[in-house]
């Protein structure tokens, strides 16, 4: 008997172990469970779309916002909002706020990571948008919530907030030649579900007639017909059509530059609803690469049937407006003290120098050199290259989403060497190269 109930209690011991050890795992692996818990948001969930690991297992209180909230109904009758009237930027809010913003395919996970490990150590509020989330959805967040960060996936805007000084804007980017090809990859493997499914991606053949070789302006629903072949970022196709296209402006975005037709209050109300065509090699290139070959068919088996030279250059359509809306963010920002840029393949293959950079940019902020040490320490959990936990846990099968085991047997550089040799794709891509100094 003596041994016996010595046994039980060292079996509970190893389970108890085994718990605590599982637990530490999981607060490692998911710091936005700590940064919920610790978080002084007066709703910590708002952002959470009520999924883990990918099962819906809560409500997801994104279904029972105002309609405009979704980007995808933000222009739509029924969302009962003054189109003229859309705020273009996000609100001044009353205190400082660190704001970061990322892209497909430039460290969107990472940066959740990132920025959930702080916030959670700083005991702060910080809300999350996801890539649906529109412009309403953000200033709602600024308006009802003491937001100390808030990020988006799918960052569109520029970075003259609104009469703000004191705020910090984290931008990751990456090479257009990297960001394409890891798209690709990504794709070709249908990890994401909506590749798998049949888009109208033909209308993206929408401004590829001759009449459009003209610039001309374009009406919404025009416009909404062709950015609805754009599934990775729509509103990005949106905003590329916003101000008229000018080569000798280096950044006609934002709605800062005013013009005749589309004039721009001082809070950055739209005036008109007018939209303005843009190059037309870049609708000759979508169309080509993007619109006739995927007509009927899913992303992922349109990159299957295409040979890798033909795929990188659908791959590359697609991304296309997402891109610049990328390059023109880097090229407000490059110059901006307040903003930072990092370059997601420097970040991870320098991760330590990278985070250490970041979080001294973040110093006004968080201004205990012990408590920036400590950030650096923890956040050495997310490095690739050194963390076999983080790089399992982002290669597992159920999420994916580092995999260098893919099945393609071309390297990056053949990729990147198919792209430059290819003139269209360099002639729809000049404006990207111009505002990211990238020499062709």
């Amino acid at each position: 008997p003596y041994i016996y109930r010595w046994r039980k209690y060292i079996i509970l011991i190893f389970v108890f172990a085994i718990i605590l050890l599982f637990c530490t795992f999981i607060k490692k692996l998911l710091p936005e469970i700590d940064m919920v818990i610790n978080s002084q948001c007066k709703n910590p969930l708002v952002q959470w779309d009520g999924k883990f690991l990918k099962l819906q297992i809560w409500h997801n209180p994104s279904k029972t916002r105002p309609l405009h909230y979704n980007i995808h109904h933000e222009y739509s009758p029924d969302s009962k909002i003054d189109f003229n009237h859309i705020q273009k930027v996000p609100h001044a809010h009353s205190k400082p706020v660190i704001y970061w913003g990322t892209h497909h395919k430039t460290g969107t996970f990472l940066a959740k990571k990132i920025f959930s490990k702080i916030c959670a150590s700083m005991n702060w509020c910080c809300i999350f948008l996801s890539s649906r989330d529109s412009i309403h959805a953000l200033n709602a967040v600024l308006h009802s919530e003491p937001v100390n960060i808030i990020g988006h996936n799918h960052w569109i805007w520029g970075p003259k907030f609104d009469k703000m000084s004191n705020y910090r804007f984290i931008h990751f980017y990456r090479d257009p030649y990297k960001k394409i090809i890891s798209g690709y990859r990504y794709h070709y493997d249908g990890i994401e579900e909506w590749s798998k499914k049949i888009l109208p991606f033909e209308k993206a053949c929408a401004f590829s007639n001759s009449s459009f070789q003209k610039r001309q302006s374009i009406s919404l629903p025009q416009l909404m017909e062709h950015c609805e072949s754009i599934h990775i970022c729509e509103t990005c196709c949106r905003k590329a059509h916003e101000i008229p296209f000018n080569r000798s402006n280096s950044s006609p975005f934002f709605g800062i530059h005013s013009h005749q037709s589309l004039k721009m209050d001082n809070n950055g109300h739209s005036e008109s609803s007018v939209f303005f065509s843009r190059p037309f090699a870049e609708y000759s290139f979508m169309c080509e690469h993007l619109g006739k070959p995927a007509r009927g068919r899913s992303l992922q088996a349109t990159l299957q049937q295409l040979s890798p030279e033909e795929g990188i250059l659908s791959q590359a359509a697609l991304d296309l407006y997402e891109t610049l809306t990328m390059a023109r963010i880097f090229n407000e920002t490059f110059s901006d003290p307040h903003s930072l840029n990092i370059d997601l393949d420097y970040m991870t293959g320098n991760f330590n120098q990278a985070t250490k950079q970041l979080l001294s940019f973040l110093s006004p902020f968080i201004p205990n050199p012990h408590q920036r040490d400590r950030l650096h320490a923890d956040l050495t959990f997310f490095d690739l290259k050194t963390s076999p936990v983080y790089r399992w846990s982002m290669e597992n099968p159920v999420i994916n989403h580092v995999n260098t085991q893919h099945s393609l047997r071309q390297s990056t550089l053949d990729f990147e060497k198919a792209l430059k040799n290819h003139p269209d794709f360099m002639e729809a891509y000049r404006t990207i190269f111009e505002l990211m100094n990238i020499k062709t």
